[in-house]
């Protein structure tokens, strides 16, 4: 992929994927066939989905299998550059992968026939010799390493940290070559999000900074190394800058797939909030910030960032645009303003000496039905 694409030039594929989501399994449908009473309730809605008859849980498996591989077929006949299906399609490839040398006994449930190779040839290929030379070469070489360690050692953990991390690099290579930023925002939201969820499991398991080098994986907006560098504070000085904020942010958002617009708005309103935090409520201490973000019917979001620093005496003129506390550092006094400018509604709170909360929203525009 190396022809720069135009927007335009995704303008018939846009509106057919649009055509399709009333028959895709949206956050709100996904919720009703788990909260679904029996196979036969989840099978009444997925018939009215326009899903395949379900009979019982093997149909119902075969069912929603059937209407994914559609969907990557449909869309990769009017993709233009067919390479940027991959970036989706990818996971399924290192998912099967490890399903064969973890447990290949139960192959035929757990496989899932979405990768680039398909998964009956995979299984069939690896069966005949016990090898992987059929694969593209840095799948093949990741995969013939993740089988000799884990023989070597027995460590499933170390088996697909060789998996992941080779399933990063290609995608980040993936959307490098896209030459599409949504794409490469995407794969950089996508690995801060599995950085994220390491970092917390290594805090909350109490475990020691050799594992965390192992599961750590670089092309996120955060480097590995600033993340070990902050995790020793229990990550408090990861907040010195704002990129963790806004890698957050964006992979939190990702699921509700905003516009690039709208991605970047949030991502911009987070920072700035944070920026006070850092720049205001601290000074030159250390302290802890508290990110929290959640959806709503509707498209809503909202997003609290909270500090317990010094606090702001006068809130209201704290919000009048240029005003700052920090002239000497050449701040424009602009941050509120920005946030304003950007997201529905921002409330502020605070308590001198105790803290500053700040109360971002912000309704995604609805997608085409």
């Amino acid at each position: 992929m190396t022809k720069r694409r135009k927007d335009t030039d995704y303008l018939f594929l846009s509106a057919r994927i649009r055509a399709m989501e009333r028959r895709l399994l949206t956050a709100q449908r996904l919720e009703q066939l788990l909260t679904a009473p029996s196979v036969e309730a989840c099978a009444q809605l997925l018939s009215e989905w326009g899903y395949a008859p379900v009979h019982d849980e093997p149909s119902l498996q075969a069912a929603l299998s059937a209407q994914r591989e559609a969907v990557f077929a449909d869309v990769s006949r009017f993709m233009p550059e067919a390479e940027v299906l991959d970036v989706f399609r990818l996971k399924y490839d290192y998912h099967n992968i490890k399903t064969l040398l973890k447990a290949p006994q139960d192959a035929e449930r757990l496989l899932i026939d979405a990768g680039t190779v398909p998964a009956e040839t995979m299984q069939k290929k690896h069966a005949e010799n016990g090898g992987w030379d059929f694969l593209p070469a840095d799948m093949a070489a990741a995969a013939d390493e993740a089988q000799r360690v884990l023989a070597e050692t027995g460590s499933a953990r170390s088996s697909d940290c060789i998996l992941d991390r080779a399933y990063f690099a290609r995608l980040e290579k993936l959307a490098a070559d896209s030459h599409i930023p949504y794409l490469q925002d995407y794969v950089r939201a996508m690995i801060d999000a599995a950085n994220l969820r390491s970092l917390i499991r290594t805090q909350r398991l109490g475990l020691d900074a050799g594992f965390l080098r192992e599961v750590l994986f670089p092309g996120g907006s955060v480097t590995p190394e600033a993340i070990r560098a902050g995790s020793g504070s229990g990550a408090a000085a990861l907040w010195r800058g704002t990129a963790f904020a806004r890698a957050a942010a964006a992979s939190f958002l990702v699921q509700l797939d905003p516009t690039v617009e709208e991605l970047s708005d949030v991502r911009t309103a987070v920072s700035e909030a944070v920026t006070n935090c850092i720049v205001h409520a601290y000074k030159d201490a250390i302290g802890k910030i508290t990110l929290t973000l959640r959806i709503w019917e509707g498209r809503r979001i909202t997003v609290k960032i909270r500090d317990t620093g010094c606090g702001i005496p006068d809130v209201k003129q704290a919000m009048e645009p240029l005003f700052t506390t920090a002239p000497s550092e050449e701040r424009s006094g602009l941050g509120f303003a920005v946030m304003q400018e950007l997201m529905d509604e921002v409330r502020v709170t605070s308590r001198a000496g105790g803290g500053t909360t700040v109360r971002l929203r912000r309704r995604l525009s609805q997608k085409a039905r």
